[in-house]
């Protein structure tokens, strides 16, 4: 008989009472959840209880297996947590609460979620209510994905809407939809195209798992495929409209073509339409355009007068996101002059030679928005896009490196960031009418 010896590797203290436990799928962290006599009622002085329970962070080193305590507890109001699972990808944790403090009959308990950042716990202002009290988290939460809804009709049967009357086009009052029902997905996709503007929002609402840029007078243009998640209470007080159309409904309209060509539906959400109070008095009065024709019987005319409203309220967006950069610019008026600096840090570093050409994309992190709205921004303000921007700075910073002579036309092709100098030689070409070669051997 063999008999297996089992030897404790590493241990780390926690927070006082662990209750639930869980390790992330990717073996690198650890959670625990510390009651901290939250189950104790405060006037028992030999036993005092305590307001707050807390979190642990602990990370797993996968070799040894020593554990560290990351960054203390994290304290958060709730009594008798009582497990706890991160998701599948080791991002968040969901924490199951039982109820407040000093709550004699509770009548429910809660699930908050938390990211972990930089190896640090992060609470979100997510939190999930549920009928009963909150004992354990099943498993579901990790495997959770997405939902795909392709069709506006299926939508309507998640958002529990009887009132289907064309298949490619729908508008709907947010007013009509306060409460949405407890099985509506809280984080999913279109298989359309959705255009809102919504007010008097008191929840949260992200794409792409980042958080919309909600205010008052603010629209926001989603593309099929964009990633939503919401909170069920998101939409609890709001009003407002959502337009939702297929591609398909703008067959043999310029519009099916015209509509690929609007940047805004590439935005990230949080650089959504902040409108003036004239601005939005002009789209609230489309929406309604719209809505009084979608309740009418549908005739001949019926989808060129929608055509006609979709293709105004699309101009309307795009004329005020210009204004949007501009008079966003006067109040920091030194992003041109940021980005041209993020530009020359980049081309006078070792970036070029060892990380390629610069990429629109990677300023746009850098600034925090997307590649589109970068590019669109600075074509408003100073008639060329980021692209443009950044050739003429490579090309700028070629002329000097070959009129300096101390290096050969393929050094340069490297040292700027280009894979192969032939490329750079037509590139260059292209731009300044002659070869690197020749203008090498230009007089000054």
């Amino acid at each position: 008989m063999i008999q297996e010896i089992i030897q404790i590797a590493s241990s780390v203290k926690v927070g006082l009472s662990p209750e639930g436990f869980d390790v992330s799928p990717d073996g690198k962290y650890a959670i625990a959840v510390n009651m901290r006599r939250t189950y104790a009622p405060s006037g028992f002085w030999f036993v005092p209880g305590t307001n707050k329970a807390s979190l642990s962070l602990v990370s797993i080193n996968p070799a040894s297996g020593e554990l560290s305590v990351l960054g203390g507890q994290y304290g958060f109001k709730g009594a008798l947590p009582e497990d706890a699972i991160f998701d599948k990808d080791s991002n968040s944790v969901a924490v199951a609460v039982y109820h407040d403090k000093d709550e004699e009959m509770p009548e429910q308990g809660w699930i908050d979620f938390w990211e972990i950042q930089k190896d640090q716990l992060v609470r979100t202002k997510t939190k999930l209510y549920v009928t009963s009290v909150a004992f354990i988290i099943y498993s579901y939460f990790r495997n959770m994905q997405p939902i795909r809804i392709e069709s506006i009709t299926q939508l309507l049967q998640f958002a529990g809407i009887d009132d289907l009357r064309h298949p490619l086009f729908h508008i709907i009052r947010v007013e009509d939809i306060n409460q949405l029902p407890s099985q509506f997905p809280l984080e999913f996709s279109f298989g359309f195209y959705s255009i809102g503007l919504i007010r008097n929002m008191k929840g949260d609402i992200t794409c792409g798992r980042q958080p919309y840029d909600f205010q008052k007078g603010t629209m926001f243009f989603v593309s099929p495929k964009q990633l939503i998640g919401h909170t069920l209470e998101a939409l609890a007080d709001a009003d407002g409209w959502l337009l939702l159309f297929h591609r398909a409904y703008l067959a043999a309209h310029p519009l099916e073509k015209k509509i690929l060509q609007y940047g805004y539906f590439d935005y990230s959400v949080t650089e959504s339409l902040h409108l003036s109070k004239q601005e939005e008095n002009s789209m609230e009065q489309i929406f309604q355009n719209l809505y009084k024709e979608f309740c009418l019987p549908i005739d001949h005319n019926s989808q060129s007068v929608v055509h006609a409203n979709i293709e105004l309220l699309l101009t309307y967006a795009n004329r005020y996101y210009s204004r949007q950069f501009i008079t966003r610019n006067h109040a920091e008026n030194n992003f041109v002059m940021e980005f041209e600096g993020l530009l020359n840090e980049y081309m006078h570093s070792q970036n070029s030679a060892g990380n390629g050409l610069p990429q629109v994309d990677y300023f746009a992190d850098q600034l925090h928005m997307s590649a589109k709205y970068l590019g669109d921004k600075l074509r408003v303000l100073t008639g060329k896009t980021a692209q443009e921007h950044i050739h003429m700075k490579v090309v700028e910073n070629a002329q000097v490196l070959l009129r300096q002579k101390r290096h050969t036309v393929a050094q340069v092709a490297y040292q700027l960031g280009f894979e192969y100098p032939e490329y750079f030689s037509r590139f260059f070409k292209k731009r300044v009418g002659v070869s690197p070669k020749e203008f090498q051997l230009m007089k000054a």
